[in-house]
């Protein structure tokens, strides 16, 4: 049995919106606003204006970081959601990523030349002189990992200077240049190449081995790092695959026979779209609500974000 502990309704799609959680928060966009509630019974701790369907939403340490689509950059307080400072930027920007005190914005579509700005006070650290074409860019080895076609690099926060560069096995997925690289640790990053492809990019070789073939295609994202594992979501037939990213090994298969919604709960438990919990040891569980993706809250607790809503269920 599932027992829900508490709605939000967010008055908008569900699977549109921005989110993030923490161990003392849950961030959700509504319309206009971003709300801060708490995890334990979904009240209300603040909440800030921050224009329409923002295309990027991160928590880094004390700071939230949104970036509106009209053209702006905000900096908020986790813990009160005050304004610590806003920076201009033009439209279609829409790339975000922080490392080592730097948030670096724009890239998307080649669109806009990047900007690196100084998270503490949102002062410009520096502007690139030309629009750069790359997938969402991440933090990785105290630098930020771009990629483009077959080829990612590692460039300084700073000063933007190319680090290190790599050759990839199969073309990046076509995401329309969203996530696709996923950090293991300081030395190894996983990349969704090709359909069906997953390579590691390693600190210590300029060429990226794939790591996994899959036998179906996957979804165009970047695999989940969970409980010490790369998670895939498969598509016809739909399943999760969950890989040892230290030799490529399978570890857990689950097939399900509809869409899986986004996560993995512990140990090895996944939630499809139309709302049954698949358990490792075959049973299900009914949520009874269409879910787009999930979060582990701890404690036997999910975080459902639905059609329209938040729930939080136990378990």
């Amino acid at each position: 049995m599932a027992t829900e502990l508490w709605e939000r309704v967010l008055h908008q799609r569900g699977a549109a919106t921005k989110l993030a959680v923490t161990d003392e928060s849950v961030l959700v966009h509504e319309r206009t606003r971003l709300v801060c509630l708490d995890p334990a019974d979904g009240a209300l701790k603040w909440e800030a204006r921050v224009g329409h369907w923002p295309d990027a939403l991160l928590v880094v340490g004390p700071r939230v970081l949104v970036l509106s689509p009209g053209g702006a950059l905000h900096c908020l307080s986790r813990s009160t959601g005050t304004a610590h400072w806003r920076a201009e930027l033009p439209p279609w920007t829409r790339h975000l990523a922080v490392a080592n005190g730097v948030a670096l914005a724009g890239g998307w579509r080649g669109y806009t030349a990047q900007r690196a700005f100084d998270l503490a006070d949102g002062r410009l650290r520096r502007q690139f002189p030309n629009p750069v074409l790359t997938h969402r860019p991440v933090a990785w080895a105290g630098g930020f990992l771009l990629g483009n076609g077959t080829r990612a690099w590692l460039i300084d926060p700073l000063t933007g200077r190319e680090q290190q560069s790599w050759q990839l096995p199969e073309p990046l997925a076509d995401t329309d240049f969203q996530d696709l690289f996923t950090a293991v640790d300081d030395d190894r990053c996983a990349v969704r190449c090709g359909t069906s492809g997953v390579a590691l990019l390693q600190r210590d070789s300029p060429h990226a081995e794939l790591l996994l073939t899959h036998d179906a295609p996957l979804s165009y994202e970047p695999p989940l790092l969970a409980q010490g594992l790369l998670w895939l979501r498969g598509h016809r037939p739909d399943c999760a695959v969950a890989v040892d990213p230290a030799d490529g090994t399978v570890v857990h298969r689950i097939d399900a026979r509809h869409p899986l919604a986004h996560g993995v709960l512990p140990p090895a438990t996944v939630v499809t779209q139309a709302g049954t919990v698949l358990h490792p040891d075959g049973a299900t569980t009914r949520l009874g609500i269409r879910t787009a993706a999930v979060h582990d809250l701890g404690g036997g607790r999910l975080l459902a974000l639905t059609h329209n809503s938040l729930r939080v269920y136990r378990l």
